[in-house]
């Protein structure tokens, strides 16, 4: 059965988040490999050292589409849920819809915001700002997850994401500042290159 190289450069990926392989061993057995499977190398080491406090980080990936922010936040996921947390995912469009909506008589949005021991709130670029309850919801979520294990996914860099922000409060930079002042904690990790899809 023959494999895409997405295919094998995920796997490959994994074994390194498992501790399995490290990128240096990856690299020497196979000096040819494309060099998307070393993207973002120490994110995924990151994996496999990340447990106690270290995991209660907040992280920001961002990169084209198709570079692999989803796949790795996944793998971290993974990784906390084996050793017995709660995780949760979600796309940010579906939660902001949730929290401006119901707000926290939603299951859905309690557990994301209170419960889960690690979020993920992929595509966090791709929601429609233009309702302010979005940003409210948005910005009410970093504030009660910092320090709680929140990943966000974007495809923009978080001067962009914040740009993209204060544009959608009619220039309001009030939120926005916090929010700034919130990801300047954060651990950020790009995802560069073309697509793997």
């Amino acid at each position: 059965m023959r494999h895409t190289k997405q295919e094998t450069i995920q796997a490959l990926q994994c074994l390194v988040s498992e501790g399995l392989l490290d990128i240096q061993t990856v690299r020497a057995a196979l000096p040819d490999t494309d060099p998307a499977l070393y993207r973002c190398a120490e994110a995924w080491e990151m994996i496999r050292h990340h447990s106690g406090p270290a995991a209660r980080q907040c992280h920001f990936a961002y990169g084209p589409c198709g570079t692999g922010k989803t796949h790795w936040a996944r793998c971290l996921l993974t990784r906390c849920k084996h050793r017995g947390w709660e995780v949760a995912e979600m796309r940010a469009r579906e939660f902001l819809r949730l929290a401006s909506q119901y707000g926290r008589q939603d299951a859905r949005v309690r557990f994301v915001e209170r419960t889960a021991d690690l979020v993920l709130i992929d595509d966090v670029d791709k929601a429609d700002y233009r309702s302010r309850d979005y940003v409210e919801a948005l910005l009410e979520l970093v504030d009660v997850r910092t320090g709680r294990g929140l990943i966000f996914t974007s495809n923009l860099n978080a001067r962009e994401l914040l740009a993209m922000l204060v544009q959608a409060r009619d220039g309001n930079t009030t939120h926005t500042a916090a929010f700034q002042d919130r990801l300047a904690t954060w651990q950020v990790w790009q995802f560069a290159g073309a697509s793997l899809r």
